[in-house]
């Protein structure tokens, strides 16, 4: 993956400048860390609950081969594919084949930082397919987190999605 550490000052300045992450950023006290205050003060078992999560978590990640080999079982069953990737460059590689597989020439980009990570945009445009941005029903750019199941490179939200999927009781 390349790193984009030469450019944090020019990207910082960029979204410190970006009018919708300043609007967003605004509300982040009142709205995010005030209502989620209220909801544990309202949720006597908010600790308890948090607790429950990182156990959960900490189980996931002490047998997450076990959940992933069920994942691959459940995604197969339901007629999809799983490729397994050791490394970013072996991802950038599949998933440039599956694009090139399908005669792909542009791909609709989910928000996810994923592509970032492994450098996948660059990638897939040096070899001559181009994005388009999802819009919305309003024609904006979406700005939502898409949880890309069997791509565990943000553990703590794929955690209970695999858990679900997989249907692996916690115990």
């Amino acid at each position: 993956m390349d790193s984009t550490a030469h450019a944090f000052k020019d990207n910082s300045k960029a979204a410190v400048a970006d009018p919708q992450l300043k609007r967003a950023l605004s509300h982040v006290k009142a709205g995010f860390i005030g209502k989620r205050a209220k909801a544990a003060a309202r949720l006597p078992e908010f600790e308890a609950l948090r607790d429950a999560a990182r156990d959960i978590k900490n189980h996931t990640l002490a047998h997450l081969d076990l959940y992933l080999e069920r994942y691959e079982k459940n995604v197969r069953a339901a007629g999809g594919h799983v490729h397994w990737c050791q490394t970013a460059e072996d991802a950038r590689k599949t998933v440039l084949e599956i694009c090139r597989q399908a005669g792909a020439k542009t791909v609709t980009k989910g928000k996810s930082m994923i592509p970032e990570e492994i450098a996948l945009n660059a990638h897939l445009e040096e070899n001559g397919i181009t994005f388009e941005e999802e819009l919305d029903n309003r024609g904006k750019k979406t700005y939502a987190l898409w949880l890309e199941p069997g791509r565990v490179f943000r553990m703590e939200l794929a955690l209970l999605e695999l858990s679900r999927l997989c249907r692996i009781p916690y115990d």
